[in-house]
């Protein structure tokens, strides 16, 4: 919640109305950027979950809090499927012990095969190459068996290359480390980097290099959004 794409999550609900509590450990998220309550702490923390469910009635549960770079997911895959899934299934715990029966997930297109058909659907088929993409399928399937078991509803969102910041710029993408290349082309600009490195060389491409699509982070909140109201929605259906 106080990391890129949840804080923008966060404000946009905020604006529609919604009372936002953000739970953020902070090790890559901004405490400025936090929205709504803020309250710092780590998802492994089974008794911190339990008194924040337990304080308060929430509605539904939005999940923005995994680690994200792929290549040190490969590095350092235990980090991974600790936070990933473990730490994940004690939010999930929490919020299904005290009654929640609305979760939106932040997942990937990691999660696909390579070499699918451009633009990617539901259907193709998923078959992650990194632990990073493993973990965020392992936590699809698991919201998909928790519904018939729980009465947990849900939505995963599968989506690459955020971009873009709120249009006040008072959030934005502010990780120094950040491997994405729109923040580094824009480091290079101003001077703080000097080199811009474009990975690959044997896209079938002018070039080499990879062509990506892009979706603006105000689109993704957005979706975020439309995903909670249609589960609000499903959930008030007899």
């Amino acid at each position: 919640g106080a990391g890129y794409i949840g804080s923008h999550t966060a404000r946009f609900l905020i604006e529609r109305g919604f009372l936002v509590t953000t739970l953020d450990n902070l090790s890559t998220g901004r405490r400025e950027f936090a929205q709504g309550t803020f309250i710092e702490g780590d998802l492994g923390d089974e008794q911190l979950l339990e008194k924040i469910f337990s304080e308060e009635k929430f509605d539904a549960v939005m999940h923005f809090a995994a680690s994200i770079e792929v290549e040190e997911s490969v590095n350092n895959p235990l980090k991974y499927y600790q936070n990933n899934v473990i730490n994940a299934l004690w939010l999930l715990e929490a919020a299904i012990r005290h009654g929640v029966r609305a979760f939106v997930f932040s997942s990937s297109c990691t999660v696909y095969a390579e070499g699918v058909t451009v633009p990617i659907d539901e259907t193709a088929p998923t078959q992650p190459t990194s632990p990073y993409g493993e973990t965020k399928l392992i936590f699809e399937n698991i919201l998909q068996w928790f519904a018939p078991a729980y009465g947990l509803s849900s939505v995963s969102l599968r989506y690459f290359n955020a971009a873009g910041a709120s249009l006040d710029g008072a959030l934005g993408l502010a990780n120094p480390a950040s491997t994405l290349l729109i923040p580094n082309a824009l480091n290079v600009a101003l001077g703080k980097k000097e080199i811009l490195r474009v990975n690959g060389g044997d896209y079938r491409t002018q070039d080499g290099t990879a062509v990506r699509d892009y979706i603006h982070v105000l689109d993704l909140a957005q979706a975020h959004y439309l995903a909670l109201n249609y589960l609000f929605e499903r959930n008030r259906q007899p």
